[in-house]
């Protein structure tokens, strides 16, 4: 109940934060509400998209705020997240009509919270590469999965599923690589694009040669996380304010509203179902020993079919222990003592409860992320141009930065388990 309201929630304010941009925050009229809604230092023809954007800012405040409180009051008490949610609400939505009373220069493009949403967006980011690899991961068990129960009812038939794979893995690689093409040659024509858009390229490579040379990974986690930062690097440099490498200014940036919205969606769908298994994961140490120089028994795989002899398949698509190593799917197919540990710390179940406030901590930063989605990260825009360009160069570097660390990241999964074989990662 209590993930489910929470996840419910966030979706509630995404909607009144879109209704707010467009069809009610443009047309208010300020007369008596000019210390609230009026927009300092903004010439006229940006005053609508401006308060748009305020709007946008301020119910997102409002529910970071509320999921802020609410990691306090899980950290407190075991139950929070689950009680009291018809007091929640009457809240919730008493802070949201307060909130539209407070100083606009918080919320403008230079104000306070705008700078604390690009921050939480940026870290945001990071954990969103940990979402992208674990649905990847389950996805690719799923099929592997029906590789190995369709080869258990006749030799060979399984095939499909591992062919089919590769086929979509090859597909969204060719995507991205297409993409970088044209970004390459339509945003290059200046030094920090033509760097961006270089860099994107060799870190997605590295991070693909490395999967390709062990056993850890998956290739469709690494065609998914590059045509993501593709996407983050088309973002980044779409913000450019200089004229001369930036053909969308003038435009309205569709391409990168729809694609995170996209995003957007995938997110809070993911952490409404899957909170409770591996986002949370991150903050733990899942590190474990060797005992006795070999890693802790694995459970049952699914991969794994009795038809006389074991059979496990390996390979590009998984690695040579099971899917149970990676993703929800895998994870929760086979339990354990480590997998339900964290569970129940979300769902408050078992005898390991304690842990909900790292969900109230998942959403706070999704809540910080999605203004930076509807307003094209802080920027005031009238078709498709800035009303103040410094603030799109801002939002450029951090998304830039972000997607670094985020590749970086990647790049130390597939790698630790090699630099370090007396750990246990999966």
């Amino acid at each position: 109940m209590g993930r489910t309201a929470s996840v419910a929630l966030l979706v509630f304010a995404v909607l009144i934060s879109v209704a707010l941009q467009y069809w009610v925050a443009p047309y208010i009229k300020t007369d008596k509400l000019d210390f609230a809604w009026g927009c300092d230092d903004v010439e006229e023809e940006y005053y609508q998209a401006c308060r748009g954007n305020m709007a946008v800012m301020r119910v997102s405040f409002v529910t970071m705020v509320f999921f802020l409180l609410s990691t306090f009051g899980a950290l407190l008490h075991n139950g929070f997240n689950r009680s009291f949610w018809g007091l929640k609400f009457a809240f919730y939505m008493v802070m949201l009509l307060g909130v539209m009373f407070v100083p606009s220069a918080m919320f403008q493009d230079d104000g306070a919270y705008v700078k604390i949403a690009q921050i939480g967006g940026c870290i945001f980011i990071v954990l969103q590469q940990i979402i992208l690899i674990d649905m990847a991961y389950n996805w690719n068990d799923a099929w592997v999965a029906n590789a190995d129960a369709d080869e258990a009812q006749e030799m060979g038939s399984g095939d499909v599923w591992l062919k089919s794979l590769l086929a979509i893995s090859f597909v969204i690689f060719v995507l991205s690589w297409v993409g970088i093409g044209l970004l390459f040659h339509n945003f290059s024509g200046c030094t920090e694009n033509s760097t961006f858009i270089g860099l994107t390229l060799a870190l997605t490579l590295v991070a693909t040669i490395i999967q390709l040379t062990g056993d850890e990974g998956s290739m469709l986690t690494s065609a998914i996380l590059t045509m993501y930062s593709v996407y983050l690097c088309y973002s980044a440099v779409s913000l450019n304010p200089d004229t001369a490498c930036n053909p969308t200014l003038g435009n309205e940036n569709y391409i990168s509203l729809m694609f995170g919205i996209v995003l957007l969606t995938a997110s809070i769908a993911w952490t409404g179902y899957s909170a409770s298994t591996n986002i949370p994961g991150i903050f733990e140490d899942d590190d474990k020993p060797l005992v006795d120089g070999q890693p802790p028994a694995p459970s049952s795989s699914p991969n794994t079919v009795e038809n006389g002899e074991k059979k496990t398949v390996t390979g590009i698509v998984t690695d040579g222990q099971g899917a149970e190593n990676y993703g929800a799917a895998g994870k929760g197919s086979s339990g354990g003592e480590a997998f339900d540990g964290v569970r129940n710390s979300i769902t408050g179940d078992g005898s390991a409860g304690g842990g909900e406030w790292k969900l109230n901590v998942v959403l706070v930063l999704l809540t910080l992320w999605y203004p930076c989605i509807l307003t094209d990260w802080g920027a005031i825009k009238n078709e498709g141009n800035i009303a103040k360009p410094n603030a799109g160069e801002t939002a450029m570097w951090m998304q830039f930065v972000a997607m670094c660390v985020a590749l970086g990241l990647y790049a130390w999964t597939l790698l630790a388990p090699r630099l370090f074989p007396d750990r246990e990662f999966s």
